[in-house]
């Protein structure tokens, strides 16, 4: 069993990347968590990943449950096992709307460091580089109630 709990100086020191995509299995909404500059932290973000659920490869992406708060139209908020702190998230109003009206989220944690304020092509470049060395994990998400729309 994970003994991990992030603690709040975990949980506010994660830089997060959302966006909307067209994949090959219809639109999703993403969220990325990763930590700026601290490698060493891989146990830390692995643990947070176990507790979200997350796959451990590329080729084990599972269902996660309800997760995903919305906090008005431009945050959001993913709920984490036996963790008192929530992870909020900066979204669009196309996220949200999305998201309400019952699309999926993908929830990545990124295992290596990833620089905050990461433009899109960066982004993208780490998640290419990041699946191939098995340092991405992965899963889907929904909604959490009716009460959070």
């Amino acid at each position: 069993m994970n003994a991990y709990v992030p603690s709040r100086e975990f949980v506010n020191s994660l830089g997060s990347w959302s966006w909307l995509e067209q994949t090959g299995i219809g639109p999703l909404a993403f969220v990325l968590l990763a930590l700026h500059d601290s490698p060493v932290a891989t146990p830390a973000l692995n643990g947070l990943a176990d507790l979200l659920t997350l796959g451990t490869s590329r080729h084990d992406v599972p269902d996660c449950g309800r997760r995903v708060g919305l906090l008005g139209e431009r945050r959001a908020a993913l709920r984490v096992d036996r963790c008192r702190h929530v992870i909020q998230v900066a979204v669009g109003a196309r996220w949200s709307e999305f998201v309400r009206g019952g699309g999926r989220v993908a929830v990545l944690v990124g295992l290596a460091p990833l620089r905050t304020g990461a433009g899109r092509p960066e982004v993208g470049s780490y998640l290419a580089n990041s699946v191939l060395a098995d340092e991405l994990r992965m899963g889907t998400a929904g909604l959490l109630s009716r009460a959070s729309r």
